[in-house]
């Protein structure tokens, strides 16, 4: 087992398929990749013909993701982007959403470095992250919804 750090496994995902009927658990699996520095992963994600979109969720953990190379260069978030390729999520369902309805390959490259946020040592920055999220739910229709990204730069 790949630990990041005492809080979480980082060599495995998991993924959900959205195959035109939205996300669900019972369309979901584990994946694991192949960690190769410290805290960098990369994986090799079979895409099923016909896939619409495919959702990665990197931990269940609050953490910190940086997009290192993928073969969809954008991914919508429901973290807080910073710099481009940098996600903080501050809760325990991060979330890296790719659309592939014109992908065309049967493969996905995706690649990160991951760091796992202790709640205790990052609380300020955490609690920020949550504040300006709920603020900018509440001014996007009032829902909270994914409308942040994160790319290659």
């Amino acid at each position: 087992m790949a630990l990041g750090s005492k809080y979480g496994r980082i060599d495995r995902i998991k993924l959900y398929f959205d195959r035109g009927k939205g996300f669900n658990e019972i369309d979901s699996c584990y994946f694991n990749g192949i960690v190769s520095d410290v805290n960098r992963v990369s994986f090799d994600i079979p895409v099923p013909s016909g896939l619409k979109a495919l959702r990665v969720d990197p931990s269940d953990l609050p953490c910190m993701v940086r997009l290192l190379g993928c073969d969809i260069p954008r991914a919508a978030i429901n973290g807080k982007g910073i710099d481009g390729s940098l996600a903080i999520y501050s809760d325990e369902d991060p979330q890296m959403i790719f659309d592939t309805g014109d992908y065309g390959r049967d493969i996905l490259h995706l690649e990160y470095r991951i760091e796992f946020i202790d709640k205790t040592f990052f609380a300020p920055l955490s609690d920020l992250v949550s504040r300006e999220k709920e603020r900018e739910a509440k001014g996007f229709f009032g829902r909270r919804e994914i409308h942040e990204e994160i790319s290659l730069s």
